[in-house]
C-alpha cells in the first residue's frame, strides 16, 4: 500500500514498524460478539495516512464534555475502565441514561467489547488513541492545573522524554505536579505514594507515552516502565521519609529492575524518583548507571 510506504518514509520507521504504530493507536474496536475481528478507526487510520503522522484525530472530533456527568471520580477511575463487566441486557436494551458511566462511555465510542458470556459483556479501551484522550481529560484535575496551562509542559516532556533529555524532562515533570491533590474521597484515602503513581502514570499517558504500573518481576515491582521510541525509563519511586532517591537508587541496583529490558534495541534508563512526603510534588530524579 504507496501510503503506509510514504508513512514509513517520512517517519524514518520501517514498513513493518508503521503497520504496528497504526495498529496500536487506532485498530480494536468490536462491534459485535459474533465477530471479534478486530477493527481499525477509519476516520483515524484515513487522516494518519493522508498527514504521515499518528494523532488523536477521532478524540479532537467529538466533544467530551458530558463525560464527568456520567462518570464520577473520572480522574481515579480511569484504570476501571481497563476491563470491566456489564450485563447483556443492560447493553443490549439500555439508553446511555439508563447504564451508568460504563454504557455511556462503550455507546460513545471509549469502550469497546473485549469478550463474552452467557451473562454479559467484558469492555475495554480499544486503543492507544483512545487511551491518551481519556487520560488528557483527567489530567487538569489530577496536576490542578487548568488544560491550557499544562498544554506546552506536555510538548515538552514528550520531547524530552523521547530524545533521553532527562534533566530537561525532570523540569517539566516537577512544574506539572507541584502539589498532589485531594479533589475526591477516593483519592484522599490512596497513601501518598500511590497517588503520586496515578498521576505521573497519568502524565505518561496523556502525551501518548505506552505505561506499565507495577510490573511485577522476580525480584519486585517496578513502579513505572515507560517505552517511548528510542527510549526504556524505568521508575522507582520514594517518598523523601522514605529514603527518597539514595532508596529508590538502591532498589532498582539490588532487585535488578533494568536487566529484563537490555534485550530491547531501545537505549534503558533508570530513574530513582523522589518525591515530597507532604504533597508538595517531585523533589527530584536521579539517572541510575
Amino acid at each position: 500500500m504507496p501510503e503506509i510506504t510514504d508513512m514509513a518514509e517520512a517517519n524514518k520507521w520501517s514498513v513493518d514498524e508503521t503497520v504496528a504504530n497504526l495498529r496500536e493507536y487506532y485498530d480494536g474496536y468490536h462491534f459485535s460478539p459474533e465477530n471479534m475481528v478486530d477493527i481499525y478507526n477509519p476516520f483515524s487510520l484515513i487522516n494518519a495516512l493522508c498527514d504521515k503522522r499518528l494523532r488523536n484525530y477521532w478524540a479532537a472530533s467529538g466533544a467530551t464534555s458530558l463525560i464527568n456527568k456520567f462518570v464520577d471520580n473520572f480522574e481515579v477511575r480511569l484504570e476501571d475502565f481497563e476491563e470491566c463487566e456489564i450485563m447483556r441486557n443492560t447493553l443490549e436494551t439500555s439508553d446511555v441514561t439508563g447504564g451508568g458511566a460504563i454504557l455511556f462511555l462503550y455507546q460513545s465510542g471509549y469502550l469497546t467489547i473485549k469478550s463474552c458470556d452467557d451473562y454479559g459483556y467484558i469492555l475495554g479501551i480499544p486503543n492507544k488513541e483512545v487511551r491518551q484522550a481519556l487520560n488528557e481529560m483527567v489530567l487538569p484535575a489530577l496536576t490542578l492545573r487548568k488544560e491550557d496551562d499544562i498544554q506546552s509542559l506536555q510538548a515538552s516532556l514528550f520531547l524530552q522524554l523521547n530524545m533521553g533529555m532527562t534533566d530537561d524532562a525532570e523540569k517539566s515533570m516537577k512544574a506539572l505536579i507541584a502539589d498532589v491533590p485531594y479533589s475526591n474521597k477516593k483519592l484522599a484515602s490512596m497513601d501518598m505514594e500511590e497517588r503520586y503513581r496515578l498521576i505521573i502514570s497519568t502524565i505518561l499517558n496523556a502525551v501518548g507515552i505506552r505505561v506499565e504500573v507495577e510490573r511485577m518481576l522476580a525480584g519486585g515491582r517496578i513502579d513505572i516502565v515507560a517505552w517511548t521510541s528510542h527510549y526504556i525509563y524505568v521508575m522507582e519511586l520514594k517518598l523523601s521519609n522514605n529514603g527518597g532517591v539514595l532508596a529508590a537508587e538502591k532498589q532498582i541496583k539490588d532487585c535488578g529492575y533494568m536487566e529484563p529490558f537490555k534485550a530491547d534495541k531501545r537505549n534503558v534508563v533508570a530513574l530513582a524518583v523522589e518525591l515530597d512526603a507532604q504533597g508538595k510534588g517531585l523533589v527530584g530524579w536521579k539517572r541510575v548507571e
